[in-house]
């Protein structure tokens, strides 16, 4: 359930995101999920990789800033109410989601949830004795 996901601060630049990209392509690392938002200056892009580790280390070779963080994946249904279910046992449990970002699923039924939350062993909890179905790198496309 617990995933690691790579935050890559980047100028808000033509181009800074495709210098990220060719250094994870040159490395044959595949990127599973993503999330982008910015601001004037710069950006964080949020990466869910096939290597997190090895990515981890070719970006901070290139001189890219980047964090390792632990992250919650979730599996919900495609089907309308899911996402209300899984941040309805979150609520319940006095779990606050900073942020989330969807990635597709390799069943076409079900997407995959990222979540980062401010108490990471209680999410686990809630999320399973709620039902909803832990997520790994397998599970995304």
């Amino acid at each position: 359930m617990s995933i690691t996901q790579l935050s890559i601060f980047i100028e808000n630049k033509v181009g800074r995101m495709l210098d990220v990209t060719g250094i994870l392509k040159d490395a044959n690392i595949d990127i599973k999920a993503m999330s982008l938002s910015d601001n004037a200056d710069y950006g964080i892009l949020r990466l869910i990789v096939s290597d997190p580790i090895r990515a981890y280390d070719v970006l901070s070779q290139k001189n890219i800033i980047c964090k390792k963080t632990e992250v919650l994946a979730a599996i919900i249904s495609h089907s309308p109410g899911a996402l209300h279910d899984l941040l309805e046992a979150l609520i319940n449990n006095n779990i606050n989601v900073e942020y989330m970002y969807v990635a597709a699923s390799k069943d076409v039924e079900n997407v995959v949830i990222i979540l980062s939350v401010d108490k990471v062993e209680q999410a686990i909890v809630a999320i399973k004795s709620s039902g909803i179905s832990k997520a790994s790198l397998e599970n995304l496309m």
